[in-house]
């Protein structure tokens, strides 16, 4: 029985989703041959991926997410830079642990999260709650796309004042309404070396009014989107938290997890609605 029910679990389908320059999709392609992917560049233009010019990785997504939600039969639909590589040996562990799990959310390990998951020492558990994330690298159950959000979860209306914006919304987004079906995957670490000249404003007291003007506000004391304050003995004292938190968290994810329910749907703010679709 335990290997009819683990066959049902690979059947899970996968579309992966990823922008950037035609060298590093180029790579990507060559990585993930076997798996769906949909690519787009912005550089210049390449056989096999759409072209959208010098958009911002949000506009891009946003074009991606459009794709791939008129694939009816895919389950889980992945968010990635272009950049941002791993192996095919990971990314099979990544399908089986997410297939099994179930969860809405789901991301790996990445240099941002690792001063908390080398917490867990040498071999840390192949998942636990997620207590942070990157937008590198991010999957979201097809439904909440399709049924919850009506859209992708990013929005553009930051894009010329600052790109870090919408990661706030996005982290902001996920903590408010997943956070128990959020998991972070372990056996999988994905990460990305370069990053490009953008608008990166950075405003706490503005972002932190609009992440509370689209509801998206929690009192949940985790880290998931920033803290907004540019005090560098607050920084330290909330990273020493930060990391007992996410001690407490991986200690007691197998009694908080859920697996993701289609039927518990968000009330989004018509504002957050405008923009994310």
């Amino acid at each position: 029985m335990q290997g009819i029910e683990e066959g049902q679990q690979r059947i899970k389908r996968f579309c992966y989703l990823a922008q950037g320059r035609v060298t590093d999709i180029d790579k990507l392609h060559a990585i993930f041959a076997g798996r769906t992917l949909l690519s787009l560049t912005w550089d210049a233009r390449r056989d096999g991926s759409s072209y959208l010019p010098k958009s911002s990785w949000s506009e891009g997504r946003r074009a991606l997410c459009h794709q791939a939600m008129q694939m009816a039969d895919v389950d889980y639909i992945v968010f990635m830079d272009g950049d941002a590589l791993t192996t095919a040996a990971e990314l099979d562990s990544f399908e089986h642990t997410v297939s099994r799990l179930r969860p809405a959310v789901a991301v790996p390990r990445v240099p941002k999260t690792e001063r908390f998951t080398k917490k867990l020492g040498a071999k840390p558990p192949s998942w636990v709650l997620a207590y942070d994330s990157d937008e590198q690298f991010q999957c979201f159950d097809a439904r909440i796309l399709r049924d919850h959000l009506g859209g992708s979860p990013y929005v553009s209306r930051y894009d010329q004042v600052s790109w870090w914006y919408p990661c706030v919304i996005n982290q902001k987004l996920i903590r408010k309404h997943y956070w128990r079906s959020f998991i972070q995957v372990n056996t999988i670490k994905v990460g990305n070396d370069s990053h490009g000249s953008y608008p990166n404003t950075f405003d706490p007291d503005y972002i932190h009014g609009e992440v509370t003007r689209l509801g998206l506000h929690s009192r949940l004391p985790l880290s998931a989107g920033g803290r907004f304050s540019a005090n560098p003995r607050l920084d330290k004292r909330a990273v020493s938290l930060d990391k007992r938190l996410f001690q407490l968290m991986c200690w007691l994810s197998g009694w908080l997890y859920k697996p993701f329910d289609p039927a518990r749907k968000p009330a989004l703010t018509p504002e957050l609605k405008t923009m994310i679709r």
